[in-house]
């Protein structure tokens, strides 16, 4: 496991953040939305702490906040306490990675839980948007035409903690995470903390997944292509897509697309948005 330790004297608050580099694309196309429905149930218990809410009353008792989220490739999770109870927040936490519970009674509700999340979002304009360029703009069948939140209609199959289960057992493993920490401890003490917490963490030595080879857009359904979407209010936005721009993860240090994004993005005189407008 990747490890990042940050020692900041003056930080009022301790925070951590654990990456899994598994997302939605990781879904069995028959149950949409699997990774994020892993991602709400391994807050709800585990073996060492079993009360379903004791992860989140202790954050929040402690002046703290904690949320997750889960996209293509990747599921992290994250919070931040006050720095004197990081060590036990830390201990709950890690527990989520080791022995998560997946309870029968926390299944069913928390498949609800999923579901309200996914009604919310059917009003937020942006992600109506992603739905409709995973739906109906990429290559029918491929790996990102598919519905990564997931709701009751694609969750609600036969023995879903199984596949539960199952995912979580083809997906956690310690050689795909990496975990930050950050407080006001010594370095020393944040590796201790790391060590003690992270290291008994299983490394199921899973293999890296590679998506570039994988054919998303087609010109017979996006690639050249208007779509024309009817919004919910009265919007009117111009959405340009450049697929299959290569690789760019690994250049993180120069960042060439942000030089890129900076040409077409600028709003001064005789630039391309000027032009646009005229």
């Amino acid at each position: 496991m990747n490890c990042l330790l940050v020692s900041d004297a003056e930080s009022q608050k301790a925070a951590a953040s654990l990456h899994v580099n598994r997302g939605s694309l990781r879904d069995p196309k028959e149950i949409n939305g699997l990774a994020h429905f892993c991602e709400h149930m391994l807050f709800l218990g585990t073996k060492k702490f079993p009360e379903e809410n004791h992860y989140s009353k202790f954050i929040s008792s402690h002046g703290g906040s904690k949320n997750a989220a889960t996209g293509e490739d990747y599921t992290y999770y994250y919070f931040d306490i006050k720095n004197d109870h990081f060590d036990e927040a830390l201990d709950i936490f890690s527990q989520f990675f080791k022995e998560p519970l997946f309870t029968e009674s926390a299944t069913e509700r928390e498949m609800n839980a999923v579901d309200s999340e996914f009604t919310k979002n059917r009003s937020r304009e942006a992600r109506r948007l992603i739905q409709i360029e995973k739906s109906i703009i990429t290559k029918p069948g491929c790996v990102l035409n598919r519905f990564s939140t997931g709701n009751l209609a694609t969750l609600n199959v036969p023995n879903i903690r199984e596949h539960l289960l199952k995912f979580y057992a083809e997906n956690y493993s310690s050689n795909v995470m990496s975990l930050s920490l950050v407080g006001n401890h010594s370095l020393d003490a944040l590796e201790s903390f790391a060590t003690n917490h992270f290291s008994s963490i299983e490394d199921k030595n899973l293999d890296p997944i590679d998506y570039s080879n994988e054919e998303i857009f087609t010109h017979e359904n996006g690639l050249g292509h208007f779509v024309y979407i009817v919004p919910q209010k009265n919007n009117r936005n111009l959405k340009i897509v450049w697929p299959g721009l290569k690789e760019h993860k690994s250049h993180w240090r120069s960042k060439p697309f942000v030089y890129l994004s900076g040409v077409i993005g600028h709003e001064g005189k005789n630039s391309l948005l000027s032009e646009l407008i005229k």
